[in-house]
């Protein structure tokens, strides 16, 4: 007798047929196809089901995770990963896993596709011969050879866009803050430190970054503003990576010559004020619909899931449930605060550095190794445009040219510190202390000393040490009606650093208030 079909997958975005025969294949498995199931009625069926493979459509969230008491794999048949509550399904020992870079030649491919329709009128052209007309003398376009193109983000994608730029005998500059100098180099991209003056020098601005906090809003109106009259801005990236408030302020006021959107704010349904503006020229997100993207991510997705059915490790782990890889609630409380302190030290750099230092005085390799990956998949999360894990984090790591060394130190051995560095001797020093099982703190912030709470949102700001400057910032908040939960605060020879708890996170219209304070050398906003 066969044995019972005892794994469950459900399919809730439409994959190419390659993708739905490998999954019928899979042994002691039934699938489901639900390409064009609403949120409604998944949340009455998910109950059921091991597996839930998705695209961008499906919004897996609280609710939704909390109804699907089986549930075990989530596969994104895609690269991102917005869709999901990614916290959540970790908290609830559900493996997320995902097709990174499968797409990359078809996004790259696309964004030039739709600077030369641009560029030559080529969607009018073809528009006024299907008309029966001939009017020629209409579509006047230009060349792209010569113009300067600006990346924002310089990733997968970001890099074949470089490629093919250069193939164009185009001028290409670059805007990434965690790429290092070599890659630069390697790619011949002009680096630029600014983005204010990246957008003044480019006639095309093209995005390559993911959505995350960093980036979310980061095409503000003074970067559309130094685009210029003459500027195209192109963005295949995400679309609430360009601030919509300020986009339809700029459409509105005819200051740039074009923008030109494959990825939009509100998919699937965007504002027709937008999509239909004389300026804009748009696609509905095909970045990856090709043939060639639809095979390799259906295939690739296919496999994952069978290795993630079988207990094998996975190739492409979004993250990995503290279940599978923490043996108890002291060393739980050790790893979540290395993951802190990597991401406090990934807010607050404001370098390139070249090397990664661990200070600690563990004697069990294991348990070090395993601190070492969870402080670089913290740090990692804010500076590359991957999506990082335990299991990638170090191949992400050397992807930068950023090297790693550990030091066992006179420390405690619930102590733990890392330093970063670069060639200019810039330095950053992050530490942190597992008093025991629940008690967890941020204990060192380059040289001064704290015992900070390793969650929240804080701003940590670095001033002289004289008198007023905490109350005159306290004042700034209290007018912007944002609550102090606590300070933090430490002295040393004639600087003073602060970590001000807040209720909730500031604009960057009262950040830029606040950095006006008298005094003040340095102000960050940092989430936890």
């Amino acid at each position: 007798m066969l044995p019972p079909k005892s794994h469950k997958i459900l399919v809730t975005g439409k994959l190419h047929e390659v993708a739905i025969k490998a999954l019928q294949a899979l042994p002691n498995c039934t699938l489901t196809y639900r390409p064009d199931c609403k949120y409604d009625e998944l949340l009455t069926i998910v109950h059921d089901y091991r597996v839930l493979v998705t695209r961008s459509e499906t919004r897996i969230d609280r609710e939704l995770i909390d109804r699907a008491a089986k549930l075990k794999i989530i596969g994104r048949a895609a690269v991102g990963v917005a869709n999901i509550d990614l916290d959540y399904a970790t908290e609830r020992g559900i493996l997320v896993i995902n097709c990174p870079a499968k797409n990359t030649n078809s996004a790259a491919e696309l964004a030039f596709a739709l600077l030369l329709g641009v560029a030559r009128n080529v969607t009018a052209a073809a528009l006024n011969v299907q008309a029966g007309k001939w009017e020629r003398h209409k579509f006047k376009g230009w060349e792209l050879r010569g113009k300067s193109i600006g990346l924002v983000g310089i990733g997968n994608v970001g890099s074949r866009v470089c490629k093919f730029a250069h193939g164009f005998d185009m001028k290409v500059l670059g805007y990434d803050p965690y790429l290092s100098e070599d890659s630069f180099t390697k790619y011949e991209i002009n680096k630029y430190d600014d983005l204010l003056a990246l957008a003044a020098d480019s006639d095309i601005m093209s995005l390559h970054v993911p959505l995350n906090k960093e980036t979310t809003g980061m095409i503000n109106l003074p970067v559309l503003k130094a685009l210029g009259n003459s500027g195209i801005l192109l963005n295949t990236a995400r679309g609430d990576v360009v601030n919509y408030a300020d986009l339809l302020q700029v459409l509105e006021g005819g200051m740039l010559a074009g923008v030109v959107l494959d990825t939009w704010h509100n998919e699937p349904q965007p504002d027709p004020v937008i999509y239909q503006h004389r300026l804009v020229f748009g696609t509905p997100h095909i970045g990856a619909s090709t043939e060639e993207a639809q095979v390799a991510i259906g295939i690739t997705i296919a496999e994952q899931v069978e290795k993630a059915l079988a207990g094998d490790i996975v190739d492409y782990p979004v993250n990995v449930p503290h279940r599978i890889v923490i043996t108890s609630e002291r060393h739980r409380a050790q790893v979540v605060l290395a993951e802190k302190l990597g991401s406090l030290a990934g807010q607050l750099v404001s370098f390139h550095p070249n090397h990664i230092k661990f200070r600690h005085n563990s004697r069990v390799e294991e348990e070090l190794n395993l601190l070492k990956v969870s402080w670089l998949k913290g740090f990692l999360q804010h500076i590359v445009d991957a999506y990082v894990s335990i299991v990638n984090c170090q191949q992400q790591l050397e992807k930068l040219g950023i090297n790693i060394s550990d030091e066992q130190a006179l420390m405690d051995k619930s102590t733990f510190e890392v330093v970063l560095a670069d060639h200019s001797n810039n330095q950053l020093c992050v530490g942190g202390v597992a008093f025991d099982a629940k008690t967890t703190r941020i204990v060192r912030i380059d040289e001064f000393d704290f015992e900070i709470k390793p969650h929240g949102c804080y701003l940590i700001i670095k001033n002289k040490d004289v008198p007023g400057v905490l109350g005159k910032l306290g004042t700034s908040l209290a007018q912007a009606n944002i609550n102090i939960g606590s300070v933090y605060m430490s002295r040393i020879g004639g600087i003073a650093m602060a970590a001000i708890e807040v209720d909730e996170a500031i604009s960057n219209t009262e950040k830029e208030k606040l950095l006006v304070t008298e005094n003040l050398l340095s102000l960050h906003q940092i989430e936890l």
